[in-house]
């Protein structure tokens, strides 16, 4: 097969409809082969019925003002087994674009919105092209919002499987996340290679059953632009400004961080000030409670300042001193690592998982006990005490990589596994419609509290 030159970028969500880390990646990379390096490319995103409404007879929509990006509305999702029920609608559209465009690499950033039964279905329509799927959280294992921790408990989930995914939803039967399982992998072997943005999570994809030798890792790269320069002190000032930056859940770990403020006030340090850049979307109204009690504890020392589009980020970093990752679970490779490298904001994280992994323990950035509301504080106050800790820290901040490098990396692996794949001859549409397993799970699905989900309270049936 030629070196590949048209290129099918597809994603969950759009980032102008919900800004989130693998939407960033994804779209920038788009953009990246799009205008700098004028490659024949296209964007395609999932869109619910909350963010576009429907139009009659179609569920391809365009976006207005953009080049070559589409929008596939969906909404009849299961969430358990992560299949698309509106097979139709969704996969007849969708596959006279696939025809229509006719790339070839299709590159999945994500199936969520989609079904994981678009992999095979996209072999089946296009039989020749390099089909590669960037795995950017857990859901191929964790039905808990793919965090991989305990429903109820939070405690850290190790690994899936039927006796642990059971003990966390009693009312679910053990043979059904087996199934769910053996359908799951079903699917990723239609595509011809997964990538992960951690060596964590290819080490959990190798775990979870797929081939070592499938699964590469490619860091992720974004533009972040100039670096924002370090806030200016006055005599006397100390580093004292800590920011948090994105959504807003009880799995991203704001409550663990006002808690800290919440101890170092009592402990007489009065000299902290803790920015929580993000919004609450799809939040209970009880988690909303917990927040605004903590922050007017914490009155005059902690804000939330709410969401912000990535432009807006310098001038959110302007008064900030420190990054601070609180999140309760894994993570995978937080892009908020990326900017507080690029931007001279060194970062406090959990000493587990993608953070662990990015960050070095008073090298580049500080580690503390995930989920310790002291461990953080301790941490925070000696940020503030030592005052040669912020620069010996920042100095030492590693290099962070471009949308090109990214880039060009992914390009090298398309280029390898269009030189391995034979020739086919392409399955007409209306035969390459998806038969995957009749859905039977609930649409509803739990929260791990990230901005996308809704709470359940309902089951899947077996």
């Amino acid at each position: 097969m030629p070196t590949p030159s048209r290129i099918l970028v597809v994603a969950h969500n759009h980032p102008s409809f919900h800004p989130g880390g693998t939407e960033f990646v994804a779209h920038g990379l788009f953009r990246h082969w799009r205008d700098t390096a004028g490659r024949d490319v296209h964007f395609v995103a999932a869109a619910s019925p909350e963010q576009r409404h429907s139009n009659p007879g179609t569920v391809l929509q365009s976006l207005p003002g953009a080049r070559s990006e589409y929008l596939v509305r969906v909404g009849q999702y299961d969430w358990f087994h992560h299949l698309q029920r509106d097979k139709i609608a969704v996969f007849t559209e969708f596959g006279e674009l696939l025809r229509t465009l006719r790339p070839d690499v299709v590159h999945f950033h994500h199936f969520l919105g989609f079904g994981t039964e678009v992999l095979p279905f996209v072999r089946r329509c296009l039989p020749d092209a390099v089909v590669v799927l960037t795995v950017h959280d857990y859901y191929f294992a964790c039905h808990h919002d793919g965090i991989m921790v305990k429903y109820g408990s939070n405690r850290l989930c190790y690994r899936s499987g039927i006796d642990a995914c059971h003990a966390c939803f009693p009312q679910i039967p053990g043979g059904s996340f087996k199934l769910r399982e053996i359908n799951l992998k079903h699917h990723f072997a239609a595509v011809d290679h997964l990538v992960a943005p951690s060596a964590l999570m290819r080490d959990r994809l190798v775990d979870w059953g797929m081939e070592p030798d499938r699964v590469s890792v490619i860091r992720n790269g974004r533009d972040l632009g100039d670096p924002v320069p370090a806030r200016p002190l006055r005599e006397g000032d100390r580093r004292n400004r800590f920011a948090i930056l994105g959504n807003v859940s009880p799995a991203k770990g704001q409550k663990v961080a006002l808690r800290a403020v919440q101890l170092l006030l009592a402990d007489g340090v009065r000299d902290i000030e803790l920015a929580i850049h993000g919004a609450p979307h799809f939040q209970t109204d009880d988690f909303k409670g917990e927040i605004d009690s903590l922050l007017a504890d914490c009155k005059g020392h902690a804000r939330l300042l709410g969401g912000y589009e990535e432009r807006e980020l310098p001038e959110r970093l302007a008064e900030a001193d420190w990054i601070v990752v609180p999140s309760l679970w894994w993570e995978n490779a937080p892009l908020v690592l990326d900017e507080a490298f690029h931007h001279g904001r060194p970062p406090i994280c959990g000493a587990i998982g993608g953070m662990a992994e990015r960050v070095r323990d008073g090298v580049d950035g500080l580690h503390f006990a995930v989920g310790d509301p002291r461990a953080l504080a301790d941490r925070l106050r000696a940020a503030i005490e030592n005052p040669a800790l912020w620069e010996t820290l920042r100095d030492r901040a590693p290099a962070t990589r471009d949308a090109a490098a990214c880039a060009a990396e992914y390009q090298a692996l398309f280029d390898a596994l269009a030189a391995r794949r034979p020739v086919k001859t392409a399955v007409p549409a209306s035969s390459a419609s998806p038969r995957g397993a009749r859905a039977t799970a609930s649409n509803a699905r739990p929260s791990r509290g990230g901005s996308r989900t809704r709470r359940a309270s309902t089951a899947p049936a077996p």
